[in-house]
Parts: structure tokens; sequence; C-alpha cells
């Protein structure tokens, strides 16, 4: 019986979180400044409340796992680092596009690794991330 290649959420996020804490952009905790130890891929906005935005760069980047797990991603620190990084802008999208409905059909998964291949043939060849992937990258026209 052949193995199942269906992409999932769940296996698309576990290699995203990698690419994200492999990316030299960031080379500490981004809300504490920790540069040793666990790091995670701390999402700004919540997958669960934002599930649109989950592999969106601009929304998840490197934090100590005490800072993620047992801080709750220390949500003020990374609100001050987001307004700092990128803007009110970018934060409003993030909050506007996050709450939009998305399938996740296998079409906009294999979307989605094909972009994450991209990231992480740029880390490899660069050291760090040269494009963001957006969530326009991804969801396009169409939403659902």
């Amino acid at each position: 019986m052949a193995r199942s290649t269906k992409l999932t959420v769940t296996k698309l996020q576990r290699r995203f979180n990698k690419l994200i804490r492999s990316d030299g952009n960031e080379t500490s905790c981004i809300t504490c400044g920790r540069v040793e130890g666990k790091m995670d891929a701390g999402h700004f906005m919540a997958t669960g409340s934002h599930p649109s935005v989950r592999f969106d760069t601009r929304n998840v980047h490197k934090q100590c796992s005490t800072c993620n797990q047992s801080g709750s991603g220390e949500g003020a620190y990374y609100y001050e680092w987001m307004l700092d990084a990128y803007g009110a802008n970018v934060i409003n999208e993030l909050k506007r596009e996050g709450r939009r409905p998305i399938k996740w059909s296998q079409t906009r998964l294999q979307r989605i690794l094909d972009l994450i291949k991209e990231g992480e043939r740029e880390v490899k060849e660069y050291g760090y991330l040269v494009d963001e992937i957006k969530v326009s990258d991804y969801a396009g026209e169409e939403w659902d």
C-alpha cells in the first residue's frame, strides 16, 4: 500500500515553523532577546483566532520557549516589537486578513509548500529568508 502524500495544515505548520527557526534574520528571541536554548516559531496573531495568517512570515517570528509557551507569547512585548519592525499598517492588515475564513484545499496547501521550499532554498543559500511569505501569496483571489 502506498504512503499517503496528502498535505495537511499540521504537516505544513511543522515545516513552516522549522523554516522560521532557521531564518538568520532573527538570531534571538524577539520578545526577551535570549539567544540560547530552544527557540519556537511564535505567532503574533494566534492560529486559532486568525488561521489564514498562520503561514505569513510577518506574523511568525523566533521566540524562546519560555516566552512563547510559559509566557503565552508575551503579547505586549511582541506588539511593541511588531510596531517597531513593521508598523501599525501591517499589524492592522494581519488582523483584518487573519479573520477572513480560508479553506485549506490541496491546491492552496501545495502553493504554501512551494513557498516554504523557496524559503528553505533561500535560507540554505543566503542564511536568511530573502522574500517574505504573505497571506496574499497563498490566499489569492479565492479565499474559500
